[in-house]
């Protein structure tokens, strides 16, 4: 079996690249779900709201919690985290 130690190379530094990237990401989310100082306000409509509610209800979770990942999520992807 022959092995091209070069790409090899390549593959473990690229693998540790993500593994760095993905700890540091870990990190500013953690800190970013846990230092909750600002409170907000939406307007949407009510039965939306209430439907909203039982979704999460169901799902074991709450509103906020959702919007937390969403939001995460939405800045994740485009590039900020």
């Amino acid at each position: 079996m022959v092995f091209n130690t070069c790409q090899y190379t390549v593959d473990i530094t690229s693998k540790i690249w993500e593994i760095v990237i993905m700890n540091r990401k870990t990190d500013k989310i953690i800190d970013l779900t846990r230092n909750k100082t600002k409170k907000t306000s939406i307007m949407i409509n009510e039965e939306l709201w209430e439907l909203f509610k039982t979704a999460c209800s169901k799902n074991s979770t709450t509103p906020t919690l959702k919007f937390e990942k969403w939001m995460i999520n939405f800045v994740d992807e485009n590039g900020l985290i």
